[in-house]
């Protein structure tokens, strides 16, 4: 399973309006560029989960995942967010390069110096229409960069923004810690402009959003995987966490007992090289 765009009026989506800020010294004053959130802590806990799977911790986040899993789906805030970034890493003007005196190529962003990118979207909506309205709200992402390529970390808003997912309608809205954003995205360090998209992306989210009428909150952090699947941060009693895995038809656990897969229909999980199981 993973968290893709095909639910969402892609074609429908409003332009983007593109602020891109830079230096590149040779007489061109330094911008201080915005101070990116920091997302060690996520990015470690990914690295190195904390609990162990057993019978226990299984049943304190199996439902949970698959929940979660099934609402990042549905709600397609990743793909959202790629597709802002990588249209706004496309969509340049040469104007406004000359100014900034940054060097940008369409067939990838090419500079000298650093600064960042602020790309922002007006929101499809639920009436099917092409003509942007703002009535729907927009996406807002930060896109710094040097250089060497990219910034380690990328973030953005959702400001009351309207759309239909799977034939429901989606309103997406700051969460508790708007001043960060409500989407951040860690995509390593110094990955070249062409290859964003291209690689695993972790994301902290934190949003108020609305389904078909329902409000509610969403705050989860997970890892969309080049190869189609997701990994979620699954938190367990004791302040510890798993990383649950879901791609395809496979469901498993990266512990700190191991790898797991777990067959739902069998009920028993299996540790990947120990071959170790319990039933559940």
């Amino acid at each position: 399973m993973a968290v893709k765009m095909t639910n969402l009026r892609h074609s429908l989506l409003p332009p983007l309006a593109l602020a891109l800020v830079g230096l590149a010294g040779c007489g061109v004053e330094p911008v201080k560029k915005p101070p990116a959130p920091d997302m060690s802590s996520t990015v470690e806990a990914f690295a190195a989960p904390s609990a162990p799977l057993n019978a226990e911790t299984l049943e304190q986040s199996l439902e949970g995942l698959l929940e979660q899993a099934d609402l990042l789906t549905l709600l397609g805030v990743d793909a959202l967010a790629l597709d802002l970034i990588v249209e706004g890493l496309a969509a340049t003007d040469d104007d406004q390069e000359a100014e900034q005196g940054l060097r940008v190529a369409r067939q990838g962003l090419e500079v000298e110096g650093a600064g960042f990118l602020r790309v922002s979207r007006i929101c499809p909506g639920v009436e099917g229409s092409a003509d942007p309205d703002p009535a729907n709200g927009t996406m807002d992402f930060v896109v710094p960069f040097t250089e060497k390529g990219l910034d380690p970390v990328l973030w953005g808003s959702f400001n009351n923004c309207r759309y239909l997912s799977s034939d429901q309608e989606v309103l997406l809205g700051s969460g508790s810690r708007a001043e960060i954003g409500d989407v951040r995205l860690f995509v390593g360090d110094s990955l070249q402009f062409g290859s964003f998209g291209q690689t695993d992306i972790i994301f902290e989210l934190d949003v108020n959003y609305t389904l078909d009428g329902f409000a509610n909150t969403l705050q989860i952090d997970f890892k969309v995987l080049i190869d189609g699947g997701l990994e979620l941060r699954l938190d367990v009693e004791g302040g510890r966490h798993m990383i649950g895995v879901i791609k395809g038809g496979f469901l498993g656990f990266r512990a700190n007992n191991g790898d797991w897969s777990c067959n739902l229909q069998e009920k028993r999980c299996v540790d990947s090289l120990s071959n170790d199981s319990f039933g559940f």
